[in-house]
């Protein structure tokens, strides 16, 4: 085959054609990790993956949480998250032999029908293959490392593809994996063209974690390529209040709704979005949570991600 080239670069012929289309369409990482991927065919290969998870955590847990800091996630302090992967890992790890191990079956066939051939049934556990992770901002490392684990922990490989609001959180990310998890985990960076690509690549698996709108589009591609797909989807998450609650108790649950919206600025999944309350305790209700606003002082300035997140939240205390 015959290419013109200029110095180390292709422009005309099939060579300059191909280089130019994959260079149109982006990069393939599921495809790649199909082919190139790091092996995790052994009970040692997945937990050495697994325990590569932990060691990143622990060794740029600052990093991380300087790059949170960085794209307003809150809270940024990425410590106690990073106890909690590798807790995480550790865990998987207890599991992988299990995972691994044939389960035998008993015989279920008739001894009329057994024909004097006796055989030893198994269920084996196999990998899907190369699944695709993606992750929400409110908790973008917590949330595109955990499910990876499993996933890892499964003998599959991985390709996260991290929130487009938290720009320096995704390029650390990327970089830390390309390091600790070449082979195993890819990170694309990128917005809702990046996750159309991925999904078109025909991945084995996909974990959606985020709204339940735009997973309805998640879903709706996925299924055009056969695709299995997890969805953990928000919404929203009352809080009861009945007539029997003491002040105790009342104190209690003010306290915990409180507490609730101002960890994360009330984004994630434990964060009471309204609350019913029973007309006979209603007054005492409003006095104690009006005076636990106001004694929250000045942490109740949390940082929102993102100007389309804040503009929101106006349009709310206007309509209000």
């Amino acid at each position: 085959t015959l290419s013109v080239s200029d110095g180390r670069a292709a422009v005309a012929g099939p060579c300059a054609m191909r280089l130019k289309k994959v260079a149109m369409r982006g990069p393939c990482p599921v495809a790649f990790l199909r082919r190139y991927g790091r092996p995790l065919d052994t009970t040692e290969l997945r937990l050495q993956a697994l325990r590569d998870v932990s060691r990143m955590v622990a060794e740029h847990t600052d990093e991380i949480s300087a790059a949170q800091e960085r794209d307003r996630v809150f809270p940024s302090r990425f410590n106690g998250v990073a106890q909690m992967l590798i807790g995480g890992s550790e865990s998987y790890q207890k599991l992988v032999a299990e995972w691994m191990a044939p389960e035998a079956l008993v015989d279920a066939c008739p001894q009329a029908l057994q024909a004097g051939v006796a055989a030893d049934w198994a269920v084996v556990n196999e990998p899907k293959g190369v699944c695709i992770n993606i992750s929400p901002w409110n908790a973008p490392v917590q949330l595109s490392l955990i499910p990876a684990l499993a996933m890892l922990a499964a003998g599959n490989r991985v390709v996260v593809k991290p929130p487009d609001l938290v720009p320096s959180v995704s390029r650390l990310l990327r970089r830390l994996c390309e390091t600790h998890l070449d082979g195993c985990v890819w990170v694309e960076e990128g917005g809702r063209e990046v996750v159309e690509r991925l999904i078109d690549e025909g991945a084995d698996h996909l974990v959606f974690t985020g709204g339940g709108e735009i997973a309805k589009v998640v879903a709706a591609r996925c299924a055009s390529m056969l695709t299995p797909v997890t969805l953990e989807l928000g919404g929203k998450s009352p809080v009861f209040l009945d007539a029997s609650l003491d002040d105790a108790m009342l104190d209690a649950a003010v306290r915990e709704i409180l507490e609730t919206k101002l960890h994360k600025t009330g984004q994630f999944c434990c964060a009471h979005d309204y609350a019913l309350v029973h007309e006979g305790v209603f007054p005492r209700f409003c006095e104690k949570f009006e005076a636990a606003v106001q004694a929250a002082g000045e942490r109740r300035n949390v940082a929102i991600i993102a100007r389309r997140q804040y503009e929101a939240l106006r349009r709310k205390l206007d309509g209000s």
